[in-house]
């Protein structure tokens, strides 16, 4: 798994190559078309360029994209309670 980490911190601070941070405010209209393509098909291109990924980065950022759909979502129908956990990163 590839963080994206948002941060108030210099940049610096998580300098790393596995690492891509996104100089956005958390509000940003981008960040919701970012994660709306977890559900919907967008244009990986188009996106990049409006995130203003790098060039040396525009690999690690391809890494987050698939061609498969994802798995339809199926409602809990089950009796007992549902209990989802996270395996991610967030740092803001």
């Amino acid at each position: 798994m590839i963080p994206i980490v948002r941060s108030s911190f210099p940049h610096h601070a998580f300098h790393d190559e596995q690492v891509l941070n996104l100089e956005l405010p958390f509000g940003s209209p981008l960040l919701d078309e970012l994660f709306k393509m977890k559900t919907v098909p967008g244009n990986f291109v188009q996106l990049a360029e409006k995130l203003n990924i790098s060039a040396d980065q525009v690999e690690l950022f391809r890494n987050f994209f698939t061609e498969k759909a994802p798995k339809q979502y199926e409602k809990y129908t089950g009796e007992k309670i549902r209990t989802r956990y996270l395996d991610m990163l967030v740092c803001l």
